[in-house]
């Protein structure tokens, strides 16, 4: 995965909510969630539609 180019540096005053339609198992969100949290924003939080529990699911669970 390619890193974002980012034009703000501070980002300390942002609340992001990403919104997601199906999460299968967790590992692409985990990971973009820990790449997000390198710019420590005020919040950071996930809606999903719909939240698939698979054998290969990490245990993930969005916020709302």
């Amino acid at each position: 995965m390619s890193e974002p180019v980012i034009a703000y540096s501070n980002y300390s005053a942002w609340n992001i909510l990403i919104v997601e339609d199906i999460i299968d198992t967790g590992k692409t969100m985990m990971k973009l969630l820990e790449k997000l949290r390198q710019y420590k924003p005020h919040t950071l939080k996930v809606a999903a539609l719909l939240l698939k529990k698979t054998v290969n699911s990490n245990g993930y669970v969005p916020d709302f």
